[in-house]
């Protein structure tokens, strides 16, 4: 299938992408424990592209990013001109234990994109949450 700008991303079964680099990895990543984050940051940090986060201050940042903004981006930071977006799905425990995420061309990606997929992704990600028994806490 091609995407409507005549882009198709293919990504072979068992390529495995450090989640660092990815969208759904960052969005698990955001709410795990400092342990994870200081085990990734142990040893020198891959690059795969000029975006990928290297470095540990900044890496910081995004993590509080996307906990206020509720969802991860990749821009580019595995392969260059794929962009994705994902959310993390909770269990009971309000563990994140997996995301569900999209990733498009980069001509794709603008703010709009990001605004109507970040929508649909946090509704899908709340019923999974939900049926895993978690229930988002009253602030």
């Amino acid at each position: 299938m091609t995407a409507p700008h005549g882009v198709a991303m293919s990504v072979p079964l068992a390529n495995v992408i450090p989640h660092y680099a990815s969208a759904p990895g960052k969005a698990i990543l955001a709410y795990a424990g400092s342990e994870r984050t200081d085990a990734i940051f142990a040893q020198p940090v891959q690059a795969f592209t000029q975006h990928t986060i290297t470095r540990r201050d900044v890496w910081d940042k995004e993590m509080t990013e996307i906990r206020a903004q509720g969802y991860a981006l990749n821009a580019g930071e595995y392969w260059e001109d794929t962009l994705g977006i994902a959310v993390p799905v909770f269990d009971r425990t309000g563990a994140a234990v997996a995301s569900i995420g999209n990733s498009t061309s980069r001509s794709e990606f603008d703010q709009r994109y990001i605004e109507r997929a970040a929508g649909v992704l946090q509704a899908v990600a709340s019923t999974l949450s939900s049926a895993l028994g978690f229930t988002p806490r009253a602030f």
